[in-house]
């Protein structure tokens, strides 16, 4: 399960949030579904961290509090590889996936980077009406697929 505002408190276009870490890990546990990951997006880079931590020690917190693995998402491909680098040096086992900004041409770079990648909008085909039930660029998702995919 993604969640934008696991820990902190960011202000966002729309108001302030506030972190889901406990409600998240107490639903996970009232539902018996001690499989189902809580994946914390680290500083959404559409809000504003309220209290000024750096990207580090969210991320260091969000594990603290339960976060399975993290999603962090920089203002471009290059803030965000710099980014995934903080948790990495310090050892950090646990999962991390890029939450936007990976496109085919990049790929490679942020697979190499991260155990995984959040995409969406770039697998939508470019000529896609809001009323098409096919949005989605076939060739485009296979080959997204076929790059990740670990030979035999």
């Amino acid at each position: 399960m993604r969640l934008s505002v696991f820990v902190g408190g960011p202000m966002t276009a729309q108001s302030p949030c506030n972190g889901s870490a406990v409600e998240a890990a107490t639903l996970r546990v009232a539902l018996r579904w001690p499989d189902i990951a809580l994946l914390a997006d680290v500083h959404d880079r559409t809000a504003v961290p309220i209290s000024g931590e750096s990207q580090a020690f969210a991320a260091d917190w969000a594990l603290k509090s339960g976060a399975d693995g993290l999603i962090i998402t920089g203002n471009s491909l290059s803030d965000t590889l710099t980014l995934i680098g903080t948790p990495r040096g310090k050892g950090m086992r646990r999962p991390i996936l890029i939450g936007d900004g990976v496109t085919e041409a990049n790929l490679a770079d942020a697979m190499a980077a991260a155990d995984g990648v959040i995409v969406r909008s770039v697998l939508m085909r470019r000529d896609a009406g809001t009323e098409d039930l096919l949005r989605w660029d076939v060739d485009l998702c296979r080959r997204f697929v076929d790059a990740v995919q670990v030979p035999a």
